[in-house]
C-alpha cells in the first residue's frame, strides 16, 4: 500500500512521539510512505490538490481540523481524487471523534489507515469554502477569533475555556439577522453544524451526518450571561437542543447577516468573516473511515 501523508508539523508538535510510532508501525506492516510537511497557512490545500490525483491507495491529513478542512479544500478542487484518511494530532479533534476513530490507540490509528472502508462524505459550503463539520457566528465565533495560537500550544482546549471565561466576563451584546430555508429571523449566535459533534466529544445533535446532504442549524434567542452559562452546560450534558432558547432546525441554507466583519468560525478556525451564506454538501468525496 501506498500512502502519501500530508503533515501540519506546527499541529502535531504535543504529539510527535504517536506521530513517529505510527510512521514506524505503517511501514512494519509493509506499506510506502511519503511525507509533504506543511510550510504555510493554506499550503495543506495546496498539497492535496497538487498530489490527490497521483498513484497513492491513501492520502493521510496528518494534524488537526483546521489542517483537515484546507487539504479538504484542495481535493474538493479535483473532479476525482485519491480517498482521504486522517491521522488526528490537533486539540479538539472533533471529525476523528465524528467517524468513531480511536485515535489515542496506536493499533486502532494503524487498521483504520490500513484497514478502513471509502465511504462518501459531503462537505457543506459557505463562502466557497468547504467545510465537514460546522460553521458558526457569535459567541463561539469569537471565542475561537480570540484563542492565541500560543496558549493553545501550551494548555491546549483550556486555551478555548479561558478565552470563551473572558468574553462571559465582558458581556455578550450581538443579534444577527438570520435566513433559514427563506424563512427570516434573528438570534444572537448561529452554529451551522454538518456533523453531530461540536467542539469534541460534545453531541449536538442525531438529525444530520457527513454520509449525507444536510444542515442542523442552532440559534441561541439569549445574551443573557445566565443563558450563555446554561448553554455551556446543556453542551457538555449533550443536551443543547433541549434548552428553551436554543432553536434547532434542519435546513438546506442559511444566511448570517449584521455584525459585518465579526470573525466565522469554521472547523474551528476563524479567517472568514461575515456576512455568509451556508450551504448543504452537492457533491461527495471519498473518505476513510473505521470499520467498526
Amino acid at each position: 500500500m501506498r500512502l502519501l501523508i500530508i503533515r501540519n508539523p506546527v499541529a502535531g508538535q504535543r504529539r510527535e512521539t504517536f506521530f513517529q510510532d505510527i510512521l514506524d508501525g505503517l511501514r512494519m506492516r509493509g506499506c510506502a510512505v511519503d511525507i509533504l510537511e506543511t510550510e504555510r497557512p493554506g499550503h495543506a490545500a495546496e498539497l492535496a490538490t497538487a498530489n490527490g490525483g497521483k498513484d497513492y491507495d491513501r492520502l493521510v491529513i496528518a494534524g488537526g481540523d483546521g489542517t483537515i478542512n484546507e487539504a479538504v479544500n484542495g481535493l474538493m478542487r479535483l473532479q476525482t481524487s485519491v480517498p482521504f484518511a486522517i491521522l488526528p494530532l490537533g486539540t479538539a479533534n472533533v471529525l476523528a471523534i465524528e467517524i468513531g476513530l480511536d485515535f489515542k490507540k496506536r493499533e486502532a490509528v494503524l487498521d483504520y489507515l490500513m484497514g478502513g472502508r471509502v465511504r462518501s462524505v459531503y462537505p457543506a459550503q459557505v463562502g466557497g469554502r468547504h467545510f465537514l463539520l460546522m460553521a458558526g457566528a457569535g459567541f463561539d465565533a469569537h471565542v475561537v477569533d480570540g484563542v492565541s495560537s500560543r496558549l493553545k500550544k501550551m494548555v491546549g482546549k483550556l486555551a478555548y475555556v479561558w478565552c470563551m471565561l473572558r468574553l462571559y466576563a465582558r458581556g455578550w451584546t450581538r443579534r444577527y439577522d438570520v435566513t433559514v430555508d427563506g424563512e427570516r429571523t434573528t438570534a444572537h449566535s448561529v452554529i451551522a453544524t454538518n456533523a453531530q459533534h461540536y467542539g469534541g466529544a460534545y453531541k449536538i445533535t442525531d438529525e444530520t451526518s457527513l454520509l449525507r446532504p444536510g444542515l442542523v442549524v442552532f440559534l441561541f434567542d439569549s445574551q443573557r450571561r445566565v443563558d450563555i452559562l446554561r448553554s455551556a452546560i446543556y453542551l457538555a450534558l449533550n443536551k443543547l437542543g433541549e434548552l428553551p432558547n436554543v432553536r434547532c432546525l434542519t435546513a438546506k441554507e442559511v444566511e448570517i447577516h449584521g455584525g459585518n466583519d465579526d470573525p466565522l468560525q469554521v472547523d474551528g478556525d476563524s479567517s472568514m468573516t461575515l456576512p455568509a451564506r451556508i450551504g448543504a454538501g452537492e457533491r461527495s468525496l471519498a473518505m476513510i473511515w473505521p470499520t467498526v
